[in-house]
């Protein structure tokens, strides 16, 4: 029977040594992180000061109740009891509590959660109260501080008119994405948007249940374009240029389907001009929609479709794809001319 070696004092103090510089190594690395996430915190706030106040330089005016700073020590956080946002005009948009996290090591991507009710005033003379139990957003900018990425996720939602007894619409939910375009032909201005709007209903619909929405496509210049208000951003993009190219529309009305493809160019007095193709399962329907409402014309659109129209399929329904073209605002379905378009407002 052998008896186990006892430890020799040189070998005792070795082994404590090296215990020694492995704790004295990891209170030195969290000495260290901690040090760096206080600095590019620092670093983080102070952008954030001075991306508010080139908004309020641009009459945007954000509230942020009780704010607190934290996430240490892997992400920076910013919470607010309360957040709201105001421009120059006097709209405004109020929810309850926000929460913005950014990853430490990824400080450029941005995920926000915005909790409902929302309050919203001064849009067109009128205010809203919009149900929905959060709106989630992310954001992505470049290290040369432009737009890479926006993401914007709504909750199912109702809105109700102020005074109103009951909602004036409800939808099972809203998406809103804007990035850089991917491919190599789009300028550096260029944006991709794309709106899908799920499961809307509204009793100002007459006869239709619900509608699902999607639009897509290339608005050219869209970074350039300033403004305090969408409806700003929007006037300055049309006078900029106005063009949106691989336009793509999707609209379902209850069993009716409507898809519309093409390029788009809104000049600055509203007026539209298309070139593409539109596709339905149901062409006395689309008819409808355009508000033919002469009886013969009717019929004969209908019946001259098969005959200048394309077969081809929307999900598993047999369609028809005509020609479509907007020529200032002049709408012309195949060779058949069905009348003028309103301007855009704007």
């Amino acid at each position: 029977m052998t008896e186990s070696a006892t430890p020799t004092p040189k070998a005792t103090s070795t082994t404590r040594r090296r215990f020694l510089w492995l704790v004295t190594a990891l209170v030195a690395l969290a000495v260290l992180v901690t040090a760096a996430w206080f600095v590019a915190a620092q670093v983080y706030r102070a952008a954030l000061d001075q991306g508010r106040e080139e908004l309020a330089r641009q009459g945007v005016t954000l509230t942020c109740g009780n704010e607190r700073f934290g996430g240490y020590p892997a992400r920076f956080e910013v919470r607010c009891e309360s957040f709201g946002l105001s421009d120059a005009r006097g709209s405004s948009a109020v929810g309850t509590e926000l929460t913005t996290v950014a990853p430490a090591w990824n400080p450029l991507l941005t995920i926000a959660e915005w909790s409902g009710p929302f309050a919203l005033s001064g849009l067109g003379g009128t205010s809203a109260l919009v149900e929905s139990a959060l709106l989630r957003a992310s954001v992505r900018v470049g290290t040369d501080g432009g737009l890479r990425r926006v993401s914007a996720v709504l909750d199912p939602y109702a809105v109700q008119l102020d005074g109103a007894a009951s909602a004036i619409a409800s939808g099972s939910g809203a998406e809103l994405h804007i990035r850089a375009p991917q491919t190599e032909q789009a300028a550096q201005t260029d944006l991709e948007a794309a709106l899908l709007i799920f499961g809307f209903q509204s009793p100002l619909l007459g006869g239709v249940e619900t509608i699902d929405l999607s639009l897509s496509g290339i608005a050219a210049d869209l970074a350039s374009a300033r403004g305090t208000t969408p409806r700003q951003l929007f006037a300055d993009w049309v006078e900029r240029s106005g063009q949106l190219d691989g336009f793509a529309g999707r609209l379902r009305l209850d069993g009716h389907a409507i898809n519309l493809d093409g390029d788009a160019q809104i000049a600055p007095d509203g007026l539209l001009d298309f070139e593409g193709t539109i596709a339905t399962n149901d062409v006395a329907a689309l008819v409808e929609l355009f508000g033919v409402d002469d009886d013969r014309m009717a019929t004969a659109i209908t019946a001259g479709a098969g005959l200048f129209g394309t077969q081809t399929t929307i999900g598993e329904d047999s369609a028809i794809e005509l020609p479509l073209t907007v020529t200032r605002g002049q709408l012309s379905v195949g060779p058949v001319t069905l009348g003028a378009l309103p301007p855009l407002v704007f």
